[in-house]
């Protein structure tokens, strides 16, 4: 009921809001895209604070998968070898997924790695000493009660 009523809350006000939205965002110029880059770039900084070259490198590499398609200026395609799918760019949804799809199959592996190294416990084979077995026969007559 709650997630309904957020729902119809927030989609009655994104429809009175819209007309907003839009003068907004067709006043958008260069300073603005400009801003938006430095904000993008902050928050990579930001997020990856211990391990600053991983958080750049990340972002330098999706710097330049947005590159893939055809210029929106001069419409001169960028990185797209002759294939006609990318002249449209990368889409997010099959990139998401595979990038979801990707990490799981890490953990998969590193979990099947982690299990094989493992110690196996080794037994030896002597019988059971007679305090062993008397603490086995008191244990089961005190779960029997």
């Amino acid at each position: 009921m709650a997630s309904f009523t957020g729902g119809l809350i927030s989609t009655i006000v994104l429809i009175g809001i819209s007309p907003l939205l839009a003068d907004f965002a067709l006043r958008f110029n260069a300073p603005e895209y400009f801003a938006l880059a430095v904000f993008g770039l902050t928050i990579i900084a930001s997020v990856s604070a211990q391990k600053i070259l991983k958080g750049l490198l990340a972002g330098a590499i999706g710097l330049l998968i947005s590159t893939v398609g055809l210029d929106p200026i001069s419409s001169v395609p960028r990185f797209t070898f002759g294939v006609m799918d990318l002249y449209s760019g990368i889409n997010v949804i099959p990139v998401l997924i595979g990038l979801f799809a990707l990490s799981e199959a890490l953990n998969q592996i590193e979990k099947i790695a982690s299990e094989k190294k493992m110690a196996k416990p080794k037994f030896d084979r002597s019988l059971m000493s007679k305090q062993d077995l008397k603490e086995m026969i008191q244990r089961q007559s005190k779960a029997a009660c």
